[in-house]
């Protein structure tokens, strides 16, 4: 909600809770604004009135194709019907961490969530708004998350491999409509000093309409909205979506300021550093991962011809930096030397790495030996002169691991060493980088008893149709990542 505040008789925009006068006040981006007489206030000072959705529900999606994990966008996933492919998460979700609780002798020392419990923790990862109306079974509206650079920052950002920093979002929107009347109109609001939408400030001038008012059921609306991030901000931002009853628009601004009802949001997260100053601490919220792709030159068998170097495709560098872009981290990738030639790591002369080898089984390296991760880095770092013990290293192999089942391996989860194989496909290297970020799989491997492991869903090896989009699970394309994740991942880096 909105709070005006008077200014010598005149009120502005200032924020969340709504106060409303006789002769209205401004618009919803605070453009005009006129003299009022006498104040009306709708609830007690200091207790402003609870949000509902009623008549009108629109939820944001994104786009079924054409997204690949650009950008961050967070949603808990519930029952579209035929309009969303993920299968509602109340069904996939098996569990969860939950910490030991209570007192002796009647401590509860169990630390995976029985039946039930886990969905209902996954809820509260988001804000909610209660949905008051008879012909809709579900009675809370979900506020999703979603993150983008600002386009300052992403037009000034050097990017040696991959992608910018995305600072646009498009999406779907799925949109309910009940009652008898349509109403008169469905506008978005947003503060335009940080948003444009589809190229709009969103002022009367330019407003920002859905279109699709008719009367029925869940349906999508028939086109996508984009919205840009135009400059950065310290502190969350809302986008809202109001829809303004039958003949409201005929009132009184200050009547249709009271008339009008929420119908869906998306929060922004903020996106903007600031430098210490004083006592008051420096805020990242844009952050930096240096990441180091080696590639490493084996001969197993020392033949004439026998060099065999890893390479890693243009497509999973993407996804990799997509995957950071996500949580509002920029993948600073090193896949070039200071002479501009690529990164080899030459073992070709390490015994090593000989058929026989320590690391070498049944002509592939042997990926279980503890001590792989570990050695491949002092290499390199005394192959360069330690310019590298500041990143997260990557190591990709040329040839398979010894089962010809895996793809790559994290040294472990929260370290930052991973090793690459023949074998991986194009997602391979953002799932292991996120697991040397500290995120788990998302289905169980095991006994559930770490933190991090917040949900645990149902595994893509046991129901693919039940197993999450999500870069942790073992979907073949996972390319999203959630609201939690983003703020493990972070502390990480």
């Amino acid at each position: 909600m909105t709070i005006y505040r008077s200014s010598k008789g005149n009120f502005e925009q200032h924020e969340e809770v709504e106060i409303f006068t006789d002769k209205y006040v401004s618009n919803v981006n605070g453009i005009a604004s006129f003299t009022a007489t006498g104040n009306k206030y709708f609830g007690a000072p200091g207790k402003p009135p609870v949000n509902t959705i009623t008549n009108v529900v629109v939820e944001f999606r994104t786009k079924q194709t054409g997204y690949n994990g650009e950008f961050g966008f967070d949603w808990l996933r519930i029952d579209d019907g035929a309009l969303t492919t993920e299968k509602a998460y109340e069904v996939c979700i098996e569990g969860g961490y939950e910490a030991p609780n209570g007192k002796a002798p009647h401590r509860d020392t169990n630390t995976s969530f029985e039946t039930g419990e886990a969905f209902k923790a996954l809820q509260k990862e988001y804000k909610q708004i209660v949905i008051a109306r008879t012909s809709t079974t579900s009675k809370k509206y979900y506020v999703p998350w979603l993150n983008l650079f600002p386009k300052p920052v992403s037009d000034s950002t050097v990017v040696s491999t991959g992608p910018k920093p995305p600072f646009e979002a498009e999406l779907r929107m799925l949109i309910d409509v009940e009652g008898t009347d349509p109403p008169d109109q469905i506008r978005i609001a947003f503060d335009a000093k940080y948003f444009t939408i589809d190229g709009k400030d969103g002022t009367d001038r330019n407003p920002v309409l859905i279109m699709d008012k008719i009367i029925g059921a869940k349906r999508e609306v028939p086109s996508t909205i984009k919205i840009t991030c135009i400059d950065e901000f310290s502190v969350d931002q809302e986008i809202k979506v109001y829809s303004y009853p039958k003949d409201s628009l005929s009132k009184p601004l200050a009547t249709q300021m009271v008339l009008r009802k929420l119908a869906g949001k998306i929060i922004v997260g903020a996106n903007k550093n600031t430098s210490k100053i004083g006592k008051t601490p420096a805020v990242n919220n844009r952050k930096t991962q240096k990441i180091v792709l080696v590639k490493v030159k084996t001969n197993i068998n020392g033949v004439i011809g026998g060099d065999i170097t890893g390479v890693f495709t243009p497509r999973e560098k993407v996804n990799l930096q997509n995957a950071l872009y996500q949580a509002l981290i920029f993948g600073d990738i090193k896949d070039k030397d200071s002479s501009g030639r690529d990164i080899i790591l030459d073992v070709t002369a390490d015994i090593n790495f000989k058929a026989g080898g320590k690391y070498i089984s049944g002509g592939g390296i042997l990926r279980t030996e503890p001590t792989l991760n570990t050695y491949m880095r002092t290499l390199i770092n005394a192959n360069t002169a330690n310019a590298y013990i500041d990143c997260f290293y990557v190591f990709m192999f040329g040839i398979n691991d010894s089962s010809n089942r895996v793809g790559g391996r994290v040294e472990d989860i929260g370290k930052k060493s991973v090793v690459l194989y023949k074998g991986r496909d194009n997602f391979t290297l953002n799932h292991e980088v996120l697991h040397g970020l500290s995120l788990y799989h998302t289905h169980a491997d095991g006994v559930v008893d770490k933190p991090n492991q917040k949900y645990v869903y149902t595994h893509a090896n046991v129901d693919s149709t039940k197993a999450t989009d999500n870069i942790m699970s073992y979907q073949p394309d996972g390319k999203t990542s959630w609201y939690w994740q983003w703020k493990i991942i972070r502390k990480n880096v």
